[in-house]
């Protein structure tokens, strides 16, 4: 968020090395700037790229294993096959001209160099970037290492104009004005600035750390206290290069120019990974020396003092911490003999986020939650890994994993979920409840991944764990494991019992989440083994279940599920109906799966009509979507033999170039894209023109300048009035507006004439 300062020479190097290479390395120690140049660098030759350019911030990873599923993340991938990450990458990226930034190398070296290995082989057209402290020593890497920014190399004595055109004193400027904007280098200064970026060698980090202290000291002061905390640099062992111990004296005298709050706060903030808010801050920072309701003006020290920066997600905000300053805070908080107790605290918090969103997500909260539990998971992959390498916390871990299903079953984190399932069993006695719910969830992401072995194998075995225990709820889950493990295989005659017997059970134990599953899939099973009426009343009750509790996802697979048995029953009005409510339901929620599903029932749907250029179009944007969640639609039998019909009807009605040529028309769209041309829509309005709104909150935005209720909302776009009213609250939060009326005024400005 703050200005580009310097680096000409640099960036020139980085963009004739990308030419030369498809792999180049920026080195340098933490602080000298090899993150902001890599952002430069790629917003400067993004345009080289006919796929564009993607940044992967690896600070946040703490497990070697999570490198793939971070960078297959920020590619838009959600692994719902179960397949490794790196294959996921690999294939996504194979025919793509893309170039790949990998921020923060140092700590996964050998994972993000394997990985690199991986994509540079299998992906001719990929170009990687990464930043690290040392080179990822792979085949073909070119290293430029980031220098610290110049400083002059006398008194400074020259021509101010002159002096001031040196990147280490603009640097220093403009941080200064950021705190302090009557600043400026002047005559009366500019010695002790000379000296000051000299005694920090020009490393930005440092420069940034001196220069948000102006608001309380003049340069002449800093540099006096600067002179007292750099000269233990001249003796004792050295065994870090000398820039790197300069940075380290330099972080050494701004913690102790810090309160002893401010310090036990930042050794504290330490145990996140990634960004945190503030109710999480104040839990795991305050007690013990750190009273819990000033912990938000401790914080507020520490973003003066450039320890901590801030972000603003929606109106919440989160706070985060440079990786430099977080390894110098874990190391203070290990020092202080405080990291077991604070890292249990992170545990505790996560615990009842976990808690939480299993308690919420399923009503009038879920979008929020939604939208807010990605920017946690980070934090959770932590709290996880706390409790499967601490005795007796594994079973902490299970009930964690098993609030957030969806992020195992609908969001593609398999692989993450396996392996930590894997190690809390391998840390729990069988006798305990965590024991045999953690068998199940083995078994069931077994089901999802086309696993036979390993579902029967594991659902056998729970089922005989639960009997034994009586535990009845269990039972439900395994149940409906078998039932949609039939359906999914195309047995919907068999399926059919096994999902009523799991909704009887669901009921009794007031499971609403189990419930819905039933009722969705129970009627895409019916309506599949020719049951249209029963299929309609099980879909009918879901989504008036949905709509009590305020939830949307589920009414998504609801609609879709009518849409396919509208299909079944002719009626081919309903089914594009549905499919359409579908589409706008998935897209509330980024449910890919539900979207991929219903897309293809369109095809189909537009190829009864004889619409067979749009069907095949719709065929070709269908498989975008299932490779972005790494599915395909012949990855379950349930859909093979009707999809080998509509193929068949419109590669009869077409000739091969016109097959082709659509085809190729709907893979080139981006997934968003796809929702629009399905809908029978108009692009939706650019990023760059919507002020910060996501297309949706835009488009009611739009809704209620035209004079729209709420309600009125909700029955245009076929949404719950309760998910219209809470966009309109996120649209009043991030606008800074307080009412409907400020909101029509702001879309009347923005579509005025110049």
């Amino acid at each position: 968020m703050t200005s580009y300062v310097g680096r000409a020479t640099e960036l020139a190097q980085a963009r004739r090395l990308l030419t030369e290479g498809r792999l180049l390395t920026l080195t340098g120690p933490g602080g000298v700037g090899k993150t902001r140049l890599a952002v430069r660098v790629m917003r400067e030759v993004a345009d080289r790229f006919a796929d564009g350019a993607v940044f992967v911030g690896l600070g946040e990873a703490r497990d070697a294993s999570l490198v793939p599923t971070a960078v297959a993340s920020r590619l838009g991938l959600h692994g719902l096959s179960g397949r490794p990450g790196t294959d996921l990458v690999v294939d996504h990226l194979r025919g793509r001209a893309t170039l790949l930034v990998l921020d923060n190398c140092e700590h996964l070296l050998a994972a993000c160099a394997e990985l690199v290995g991986t994509v540079l082989a299998a992906c001719p057209r990929v170009v990687v970037l990464a930043t690290s402290r040392q080179s990822l020593g792979t085949d073909g890497e070119r290293v430029l290492p980031v220098p610290p920014l110049e400083v002059p190399d006398d008194d400074g004595s020259g021509p101010l104009a002159e002096l001031i055109g040196y990147d280490s004193l603009r640097l220093f400027a403009d941080r200064a004005r950021a705190v302090l904007p009557s600043f400026a280098v002047t005559e009366e200064n500019r010695g002790d600035v000379v000296v000051l970026t000299q005694r920090l060698e020009g490393v930005p980090l440092a420069i940034e750390l001196a220069a948000a202290r102006v608001r309380s000291l003049s340069p002449a002061q800093i540099v006096g206290r600067l002179d007292r905390r750099l000269p233990i640099l001249t003796s004792g062992a050295r065994t870090a290069p000398h820039r790197q111990q300069t940075l380290r004296a330099t972080i050494d005298w701004s913690y102790r120019l810090c309160t002893e709050a401010e310090r036990l706060v930042w050794a504290r903030m330490s145990v996140f990974s990634g960004s945190c808010e503030l109710d999480a801050a104040e839990h795991v920072c305050g007690g013990d020396g750190v009273d819990r309701t000033t912990v938000l003006d401790v914080i507020d020290g520490l973003l003066d003092k450039s320890v901590l920066s801030r972000e603003d997600h929606a109106g919440t905000l989160r706070f985060r911490m440079l990786e430099t300053l977080r390894e110098y805070g874990h190391e203070r908080l290990e020092q202080a003999g405080e990291l077991a107790r604070v890292a249990r605290r992170h545990r505790d918090w996560y615990d009842t986020v976990t808690a939480r969103f299993g308690a919420e997500w399923l009503g009038a909260d879920q979008l929020i939650w939604l939208d807010r539990l990605p920017r946690e998971l980070a934090n959770i992959w932590v709290a996880l890994e706390y409790c499967v390498s601490t005795p007796g916390e594994a079973a902490t871990a299970v009930r964690m994993i098993d609030r957030i299903r969806p992020y195992w079953t609908i969001f593609g984190y398999m692989n993450e979920t396996r392996r930590f399932v894997a190690r809390a069993l391998a840390n729990l006695s069988p006798d305990v409840p965590e024991y045999r719910l953690a068998v199940w969830i083995e078994g069931f992401l077994g089901v999802m991944r086309g696993d036979v072995e390993v579902a029967t194998t594991q659902l056998t075995k729970a089922r005989e764990l639960a009997d034994a225990a009586g535990d009845d709820a269990l039972v439900a889950e395994i149940v409906f494991s078998w039932g949609i493990g039939l359906f999914l295989s195309d047995y919907s005659t068999q399926a059919v019992p096994l999902l009523a017997e799991s909704l009887t059970k669901y009921r009794e134990h007031d499971f609403l989440e189990g419930e819905l599953n039933a009722l969705c899939f129970g009627g895409f099973a019916r309506g599949f083994s020719g049951d249209i009426d029963g299929a309609r009343d099980w879909l009918e009750q879901s989504i008036a279940r949905s709509e009590e509790s305020g939830e949307i996802y589920f009414q998504g697979w609801a609609m879709c599920a009518l849409g396919y048995t509208s299909l079944e029953a002719d009626n081919l009005d309903d089914a594009e109906k549905f499919g359409k409510q579908a589409l706008r339901f998935s897209a509330e929620t980024d449910s890919w799966f539900i979207a991929a599903a219903t897309v293809h029932m369109l095809a189909w749907t537009a190829t009864r009509r004889q619409r067979f250029r749009r069907a095949v179009t719709l065929f070709g944007a269908s498989d975008v979507i299932w490779a972005s969640i790494d599915l395909q639609a012949r990855s379950f039998p349930i859909w093979v033999a009707r999809l080998d019909q509509y193929e068949a009807l419109t590669r009869e009605a077409l000739s091969t170039d016109a097959y082709d040529r659509n085809y190729a028309r709907g893979r080139a769209m981006s997934p968003e894209s796809v929702i629009s041309y399905a809908l029978d829509e108009q692009p939706v309005t650019a990023p760059a023109d919507r002020g910060g709104l996501t297309p949706r909150e835009y488009e009611i935005a739009e809704l209620v300048a035209q004079g729209l209720t709420n309600r009125e909302i909700a029955e245009r776009l076929v949404i719950a009035k309760r998910t219209a009213d809470t966009h309109i609250d996120h649209i009043l939060n991030k606008l800074g507006l307080a009412n409907r009326v400020q909101i029509a005024a702001w879309i009347a400005g923005r579509q005025s004439p110049g």
